[in-house]
């Protein structure tokens, strides 16, 4: 699957009289709204892309925002292995060496997603990692992933490993086909991407066992076999070694199963409401609704939950639907969705005079917005551009005769 996430409510706060839009298009929400006289009062509203949010909002070095659409979390990871216990003579010795020379290592990559996205899970459709060998060793070498093995640190009896050969095997096993030629000299060896088919990427990373290591362990050992091809001599040096240079990237896009969830409020939301209800006897309304203008620009149904708060933080109980699933916008070939192609819709809320009353003590609207991933298909994608947007307002209608000195002086 491929999803993007979260909104970051912003207030633009004002009280409007008299039939008005703000943002929302009466003509297009009932006829009942359409009527004069009327009155929407602005709640709040928010229109903030995916990478403006994780960009102004996590604080991850890792999440690279340099492309100009695609989002990924990409880490540069390296580490050296060396023949220990050599004992050289000289800084350099030619001849053959011993074809049961034999080096190894571990390298602990820390994973620390979990940290920035803890209220979801996270399944990768297809993270890579791009393994880079280079080698000083004047001799063939074989190069061999003995293991790469996920984990939590606070519990290392649970862990996935990565696997080949059709999940026959957790060994990748590689060359060095060619050899320094003079002492100071290196050869360069690029290993095939480990992906979800060569290595399943896509376990090592998933976020719902909340790992936060990856462990490799390597191995390397002298090519007999192609030693014996050459007849040029072969040399080591006192520094010899091999740099292990790995490149991990995670594009933002998801398998189904994922789902990541957004929880915020926006403070001071119903000062105007109050102050603006408060022009009006209780029986001049006879029609009050919470109205939502939704625009979805993100390839993924979306679940929008709203809730009110007292000045206490307490959560005023209502009787009225609370949860909307809001539908995606139109993908194309690509699985993106583009501009003008963002799903509409226009959300009513009808309030009674009692829920309404209620709602005049309300301070903060608290809010989440799920992205769930469980039917998305493997051409979905997220990008940096793909927004969620949301107008809140209050429509009243009223019987206003008696109240016009009264609103005019307000």
């Amino acid at each position: 699957m491929n999803f993007k996430f979260v909104i970051f409510f912003i207030i633009f706060s004002s009280f409007l009289l008299s039939s008005c839009e703000v943002g929302i298009d009466l003509n297009n929400i009932s006829h009942e709204i359409a009527l004069q006289p009327s009155v929407v009062i602005p709640i709040g509203s928010a229109s903030v892309s995916l990478g403006q949010f994780l960009f102004h909002n996590i604080n991850n070095p890792y999440i690279d925002f340099s492309d100009s659409t695609e989002l990924s979390y990409v880490q540069y990871d390296s580490t050296e292995i060396s023949f220990s216990n050599l004992n050289l003579p000289a800084n350099v010795v030619y001849g053959n060496l011993d074809p049961n020379l034999k080096a190894g290592g571990t390298y602990m990559q820390s994973w620390n997603f979990n940290k920035f996205f803890p209220t979801g899970v996270l399944r990768f459709s297809n993270p890579t990692v791009d393994v880079n060998l280079s080698s000083n060793i004047g001799s063939y070498l074989s190069f061999q992933i003995d293991y790469i093995k996920a984990f939590n640190s606070s519990d290392t009896t649970i862990a996935t490993y990565g696997w080949f050969n059709n999940h026959t095997t957790t060994i990748l096993s590689d060359q060095f086909d060619s050899k320094p030629k003079v002492p100071g000299a290196w050869v360069t060896k690029s290993l095939p991407t480990l992906n979800k088919d060569r290595g399943e990427t896509n376990h090592l990373f998933d976020t719902e066992n909340k790992y936060n290591q990856v462990q490799y362990k390597f191995s390397v050992w002298i090519n007999q076999s192609l030693v014996d091809k050459d007849v040029t001599p072969s040399f080591i040096t006192s520094d010899q070694k091999i740099k292990v240079k790995m490149t991990t990237k995670i594009p933002f896009q998801f398998d189904a199963g994922s789902f990541y969830e957004y929880f915020d409020t926006i403070p001071n939301a119903f000062n105007q409401i109050a102050s603006a209800l408060s022009t009006y006897a209780n029986n001049s309304i006879d029609t009050a609704q919470i109205v939502m203008n939704i625009k979805n620009g993100l390839p993924v149904k979306t679940q929008l939950s709203l809730s009110f708060l007292d000045s206490l933080g307490a959560k005023i109980h209502t009787d009225f639907n609370e949860v909307y699933i809001v539908d995606a916008g139109s993908v194309d070939a690509n699985g993106i969705v583009k501009t003008g192609n963002e799903h509409k819709e226009v959300l009513l809320l009808s309030i009674t005079k009692s829920q309404l009353a209620m709602l005049k003590t309300a301070r903060k609207m608290a809010y989440a917005v799920r992205f769930d991933g469980q039917n998305i298909g493997a051409n979905i994608h997220f990008t940096k551009s793909n927004t969620f947007d949301l107008n809140v307002g209050l429509f009243v209608k009223a019987d206003l005769s008696g109240n016009l000195n009264k609103i005019s002086q307000n």
